[in-house]
């Protein structure tokens, strides 16, 4: 949705400087249809504001604090229901099948930070995201990236943007964030063997301040070894 089609329908529903039932159920129709990220609420939640700031000028500022508080519950999930966060453990398929539930539902973005990718079934669904137009990134480790077995140069040679550590260092982190809503982590690697031999563990959480704690670091990590 065009900020500008979000600002229409928020200045329908101030005409009255109130949210009422059928224009939340409305709102939330539309929300529901268009499923919105985490950053695009954000913008939804910033032009809200804009707009309540212009009618601050009026006389009525205590009945538009109302109706902005109506309207921000609505683009902030969180704020209604509780993060969601789940936790798994390997040796078996789960694990892995979250990875690449995560990695077929992407829509817009999917950075991942791992040690190494060696697992087929993954890097499959990897190499699937990017072929559908999904942003993806990798933050790689340079010594095991070489080893034998590893899909990451495959999935560079295919247009996927890599980025390795310095040879003094090790990437030693074990996370992804999907569409900046959702973020994994824990010990599992991305490889069979983390699958089928080992005893591993992996945390989803779609909890705001943790997802952004990891988009944060990513950006970060990024930016130091891309020089």
């Amino acid at each position: 949705m065009k900020l500008s089609e979000l600002d229409e329908l928020l200045s329908e529903t101030l005409e009255d400087d109130q949210l009422s039932r059928g224009e939340r159920k409305a709102l939330r129709a539309v929300l529901a249809d268009d499923q919105p990220n985490v950053e695009e609420l954000r913008r939804y939640r910033k032009q809200a504001f804009s707009r309540a700031r212009e009618l601050m000028k009026d006389s009525h500022s205590r009945l538009v604090m109302d109706w902005l508080e109506e309207v921000v519950t609505l683009f902030d999930p969180n704020q209604e229901q509780g993060a969601k966060s789940e936790v798994l453990f390997s040796p078996g398929s789960r694990c892995r099948n979250r990875i690449i539930g995560l990695l077929v539902s992407a829509r817009t973005s999917v950075e991942i930070c791992v040690y190494t990718i060696t697992d087929d079934f993954i890097s499959d669904e990897i190499e699937a995201a990017h072929r559908r137009g999904v942003t993806v990134r990798i933050l790689t480790d340079i010594s095991k990236a070489q080893d034998p077995g590893s899909d990451v140069d495959r999935l560079e040679r295919l247009g996927i943007e890599v980025v390795r550590d310095t040879p003094d260092k090790y990437m030693h982190n074990k996370f992804a964030i999907f569409d900046k809503a959702i973020a994994l982590t824990g010990s599992y690697n991305w490889t069979r063997s983390a699958a089928e031999d080992n005893e591993e563990n992996l945390v989803v959480t779609d909890d705001r301040r943790l997802v952004q704690g990891f988009v944060d670091e990513f950006e970060q990590l990024w930016e130091q070894y891309s020089r």
